[in-house]
């Protein structure tokens, strides 16, 4: 969008500027744009848990405990592998996830998406947009792989990175994982 300038007349009192409404539309504008850019999420696997794959094809949250680093208007909410949105305005913020794994079989093919939770609507699912598949290789290969996705957030949503196997009900575990919202 850009500086929206604010005309504050020639002198004090002179009646050539912008009225006072106006004044603090332009100021609440310049604000909220300022703000949508510093608002930045993210989190690294700092223990890896083994993901416990009870049924084929039902997704379930990534294992591990994560540590958040560099939060401005995010926090856990106090849950591993989970960025929450602490700001007032609702936006479309860029996730990006990386992560690498290995599966506890060879030769299973891995989905990966971001779970997005909507606490306007107390409800939450996959957000089908971002499944990503991987093979994984022998059970001591690690396979990675990238998710990225445009997302609208608002106040109290938040983001997980979920998985699911395609094959059988094989385990997997998250050697590592960062995931950036920005």
């Amino acid at each position: 969008m850009g500086r929206i300038p604010i005309n504050y007349g020639t002198t004090p009192g002179d009646n050539t500027g912008d009225p006072l409404f106006t004044s603090f539309e332009s100021i609440e504008a310049n604000f909220k744009e300022l703000y949508e850019q510093l608002d930045v999420g993210e989190m690294y696997i700092s223990s890896e848990l083994e993901t416990v794959i009870n049924t084929m094809d039902v997704w379930e949250k990534v294992a591990g405990t994560t540590l958040q680093i560099n939060d401005i208007g995010f926090d856990d909410g106090g849950a591993n592998n989970r960025l929450r949105y602490l700001g007032f305005i609702p936006e479309k913020k860029e996730i990006i996830a990386t992560i690498s794994f290995v599966s506890a079989a060879n030769n299973k093919n891995f989905q990966f998406a971001f779970y997005q939770y909507d606490d306007s609507g107390a409800s939450g699912a996959i957000a089908t947009h971002t499944i990503q598949q991987r093979k994984s290789g022998a059970s001591v290969d690690i396979g990675s792989i990238t998710i990225t996705a445009l997302v609208d957030i608002d106040t109290n949503d938040y983001i997980e990175v979920h998985c699911r196997n395609i094959d059988d009900n094989t385990n997997m575990t998250a050697k590592f994982m960062t995931v950036v919202i920005k």
